[in-house]
């Protein structure tokens, strides 16, 4: 099969579309060198700069490339929309789509019109220090959130979440971090209400008209210390994946809420759609926070560490580009548990524009042997391991993501960090507690009619009805 592939962004999907033997047409920039070793054929568009090429002036190049279907990078929606307009199958989303993740608020009402089953924090945009400023006075002493927006083509903001309870330390916050507003306006940031809880992701494919199951659920370890789940968020390092079946709009409260989003996607998306969610454990209360109209990172990763290495993943891709998913799935049913091995520095020191312009220090893809002689480890990484128990993919800016499948949230936790433990490489980290919070939170869901206790494997339900 011939699959093209809008820039670099995909990288880690790239090899292993390359693994499966397909043809890979790569639309791209910079850092792609490994993919022209593997067979991968590698186009640059005649484009002045990266900027150039996001906006698709360049587009033409490639609507007449005869491809089986193409795989859109976030942003280029431009791209997608002039493929499916051409009658070409596209996984992408719309210029529509793209808003509701681009502007958080714009996203709130538009899945507020829809369904019932989700509570939404206040939010408000500012694009001005002095309204920035009047804004943190009037939270008081309750504590708030700050989320800096903008292009990061146009500026280069902090990318970090930041939750504020104290406004000393917002207004100083705001200051030091002046860069995120400009005479412009392009820049700015959001003021959302704080909810205290547990961050949890849902998705679900959709094939241009429905979601289809199963319902993925994960949690984001958002901070490079143990046991911070989300007070200051810049990048995830640790994400556990489990996928749910047998679910209905009847026994499933965050089911229905897909089905009644359906409606904000048809003809308008051919992929992966995710909701980020606050979830109180105690009362099994929802709140929504953000989309994900894209195929993320690392979920992406995870996802794709949990593919048996016989799958057929571009297969699956196809069906989907075509509008159906009557294919068998190539992701296991298993518990995954996907741990980030990051350089020093991240996500404080995450860089985006570096990834755009330049190869990231901290890719490893099909790492040679020369490149670290003394580690044995970095060459056990960048392979599958035949017992299917352990897989690691590439990213930018963090190194990888090792990702360890296992029947129970204990036998994942095992398999992913058991390779670790002879992994050396100067000047980098990982979290040791991903997934330590699951079997709590999988009682709380299944509890609280969430999920139905039922769409867990029995191993899992022996888990958290043991706590």
């Amino acid at each position: 099969m011939r699959i093209g592939i809008f820039d670099n962004y995909y990288l880690s999907l790239t090899g292993r579309l390359l693994d499966e033997g397909h043809q890979v047409r790569l639309y791209v920039g910079p850092t792609v060198d490994p993919l022209r070793d593997r067979g991968g054929e590698v186009f640059y568009p005649k484009a002045k700069d990266y900027k150039d090429f996001r906006m698709h002036t360049c587009l033409e190049e490639f609507l007449d490339e005869s491809c089986d279907f193409w795989i859109t990078w976030p942003g280029c929606e431009i791209s997608y929309e002039a493929l499916r307009a051409a009658g070409k199958k596209v996984v992408g989303w719309s210029s529509a789509v793209t808003m509701m993740e681009a502007l958080r608020i714009f996203g709130q009402q538009q899945l507020a019109r829809v369904t019932k089953g989700l509570s939404f924090p206040q939010v408000s945009y500012v694009t001005r220090l002095k309204e920035a400023e009047r804004r943190v006075k009037e939270f008081g002493k309750n504590p708030f959130v700050i989320k800096p927006v903008g292009d990061p083509l146009i500026a280069q903001p902090a990318q970090q979440t930041v939750v504020i309870r104290d406004s000393e330390h917002a207004l100083w916050l705001l200051k030091r971090e002046n860069a995120w507003f400009d005479k412009d306006g392009n820049g700015g940031c959001l003021f959302e209400q704080f909810i205290p809880g547990q961050e949890v992701c849902w998705g679900a494919w959709f094939n241009g008209e429905r979601f289809e199951l199963p319902l993925y659920v994960c949690v984001e370890h958002k901070g490079v210390l143990n046991g911070n789940m989300g007070e200051i968020m810049g990048g995830e390092v640790g994400t556990p994946i489990y996928l749910l079946n047998g679910l209905t709009p009847e026994n499933s409260r965050i089911w229905k809420v897909f089905r009644d989003m359906e409606p904000l996607f048809r003809g308008q998306a051919h992929g992966l759609v995710d909701i980020n969610t606050i979830c109180n454990l105690e009362t099994g209360s929802l709140h929504f926070l953000e989309w994900t109209t894209r195929l993320g990172r690392p979920t992406l990763e995870v996802l794709i560490g949990m593919c048996d290495p016989e799958a057929n993943l571009g297969g699956f891709l196809s069906h989907l580009a075509a509008g159906d998913l009557g294919c068998e799935s190539p992701f296991s049913n298993r518990q995954a548990v996907g741990v980030t091995v990051f350089p020093y520095g991240y996500p404080i020191l995450e860089g985006v524009q570096d990834t755009m312009d330049k190869p990231s220090d901290g890719i490893i893809f099909d790492l040679p042997a020369t490149r670290w002689p003394d580690n044995q480890a970095v060459q056990m990484f960048c392979n599958w391991d035949r017992q299917r128990q352990v897989a690691v993919t590439t990213d930018n800016q963090r190194t990888c993501t090792v990702v360890g499948l296992g029947e129970t949230v204990k036998a994942a936790q095992k398999a992913a960090y058991a390779p670790l433990e002879n992994f050396h490489l100067f000047s980098h980290m990982w979290r040791t507690d991903v997934g330590n919070m699951l079997p709590r939170l999988y009682r709380a869901l299944a509890s609280h009619r969430i999920v139905p206790e039922s769409s867990f494997s029995a191993s899992i339900r022996e888990e958290f009805q043991a706590l």
